[in-house]
């Protein structure tokens, strides 16, 4: 008797311009044995307004339809039959989340108790005004099929020395690494409750704390022009391919 072999499975790969780091991975290193990945990204405003039809997420505008078809290869709508699970990134601020970690720290050392019902109060209010939240939420109305979510990179270490960045306490980044898990430990129980998987930052990636080494943000990749073209050099809050590597890996352990 001859086994069949298993396909690689089709995966919809949803999001704004950070899933440019999946893309870019894609493109220079496939496994093609492993998934069958289709890209599907536009604007945050676009996704917050996707409509479900059916079993279809329609995009609201001819720019979203045209940021679709460019960077799926002509598909203007996700049509979930079409799929076997579902992949949505960055629809949470990697550098909020940075923003969100620092001021819990500074509450704690001004005084304020830094219990887990704090935190997680806190984790709540920000999950329930995400845009992940959202559209994986739509998504679910539209599926049963298996969904995993992540949040777009945390900034790269280089943004402390901007003027929106936060500077580190050298002292401290052993409680923001235990906040950041807090945090995503929350997140992973509030996705749950819809059966949707949240995927934990690379711990490999994580610097200083609350930010991503600068390695794997330089080089990072623009949503514009069918995501191939270069971002400014001082962007700092997209991630590259290797960065994107990070993310497949964790993305395949959690499948097995």
């Amino acid at each position: 008797m001859l086994l069949r072999k298993k396909r690689p499975s089709k995966v919809c790969v949803v999001g704004n311009s950070h899933i440019t780091a999946f893309k870019r991975f894609w493109d220079t290193d496939p496994h093609p044995k492993t998934w069958s990945p289709t890209f599907f990204g536009t604007s945050s405003i676009a996704l917050q307004g996707l409509r479900v039809e059916g079993e279809t997420l329609t995009p609201p505008s001819k720019a979203s339809i045209a940021s679709f078809e460019r960077t799926s290869g002509g598909m203007p709508k996700i049509d979930c039959t079409q799929f076997d699970e579902f992949y949505l990134h960055g629809m949470i601020s990697g550098a909020a989340l940075a923003k969100m970690i620092f001021e819990i720290d500074t509450s704690s050392e001004r005084g304020m108790p830094l219990s887990s019902a704090f935190i997680e109060e806190i984790v709540t209010s920000f999950y329930e005004e995400s845009l992940l939240k959202l559209v994986s939420l739509k998504l679910r109305t539209a599926t049963r099929k298996p969904i995993f979510v992540s949040s777009g990179p945390l900034p790269s270490a280089n943004y402390q020395r901007s003027r929106e960045g936060y500077k580190t306490n050298p002292d401290r980044l052993g409680i923001y690494a235990d906040i950041l898990d807090q945090v995503e430990t929350t997140f992973e129980r509030l996705f749950a409750t819809q059966k949707i998987q949240y995927l934990k930052f690379p711990k490999s990636s994580v610097a200083s704390g609350l930010y991503n080494d600068h390695t794997y943000m330089v080089g990072s990749h623009a949503l514009d022009g069918g995501t191939a073209k270069d971002h400014p050099q001082h962007d700092l809050i997209h991630a590259n391919d290797k960065y994107g590597a990070l993310l497949f890996k964790r993305y395949v352990e959690a499948r097995e």
